[in-house]
């Protein structure tokens, strides 16, 4: 379900929103895309039919020390053209790869760059409680910052439904961060359920802090979970919203 959303909202950032951002000039697109992400990359292609859009090709190795060993095919297509990149940052090791790419990807003179993030993976470590703790969602969001101007301008981030929205602003102007939700598409998608009653549940105060706003006037019922922790243990319990459940395991 998440995959379909991500996949529709995306497809709407590339296809109608060409003016607002550049990509209606005449100029074609190259979309390239993390090891992880070609399936989806497929799907956007497929989902955008009112801009030409081409799927670059890049080999992902290794060398025998496990250092990438990238290269991209066919790359003189990348001068003066835009640029998409579908990017996963699901471990480290992809992270420091996909941004090696990003580095260089200016300096084959493309016309402008846009990178789309679904996951900001270190966006739940945003700061620091007690003395000593490492708050690397500025780290990475200032590896990101590092990416070269292109021919055009800066590069642009586009990040889905970052943890907090004070993220945005560990990032250097050197490039420019774009927060998108999907929340709109679960919307659509409850309006197509009418006949199922459904509660939305937050794992946790921030969570609520976050995106309940969003569901303000739409009369779902609201559940609030908290998070208990126990050496390496979480355990989650219900904060608020117990006598909605209950009622309804009644009925």
């Amino acid at each position: 379900m998440r995959n379909l959303f991500i996949v529709n909202q995306m497809a709407n950032i590339i296809a109608h929103q060409h003016h607002a951002h550049g990509l209606c000039d005449g100029f074609p697109t190259i979309l390239f895309h993390a090891r992880e992400m070609k399936k989806l990359a497929e799907e956007i292609l497929s989902c955008s039919k009112d801009h030409l859009i081409e799927l670059g090709d890049i080999e992902w190795k290794t060398f025998a020390d496990s250092w990438p060993n990238i290269f991209i095919r066919n790359v003189e297509r990348i001068r003066n053209n835009h640029v998409l990149f579908l990017a996963s940052f699901h471990n480290p090791q992809t992270i420091f790869e996909q941004i090696s790419l990003l580095y260089h990807l200016p300096k084959y003179l493309c016309r402008s760059l846009k990178v789309l993030l679904p996951y900001f993976p270190t966006g739940t470590m945003e700061r620091i409680q007690i003395q000593g703790e490492i708050a690397t969602a500025y780290s990475l969001a200032q590896m990101l910052s590092a990416i070269p101007l292109t021919r055009t301008g800066p590069c642009e981030i586009v990040i889905f439904d970052i943890h907090a929205l004070q993220n945005q602003f560990y990032f250097s102007s050197n490039i420019l961060v774009r927060l998108e939700s999907t929340v709109d598409l679960l919307f659509d998608e409850l309006k197509n359920q009418e006949n199922e009653k459904y509660a939305i549940a937050f794992p946790d105060d921030g969570a609520h802090k976050r995106f309940g706003p969003m569901f303000g006037g739409k009369n779902y019922p609201i559940v609030i979970c908290s998070k208990i922790r126990e050496n390496d243990k979480r355990i989650t319990t219900i904060k608020e919203g117990l006598k909605f459940l209950i009622k309804k395991n009644k009925q």
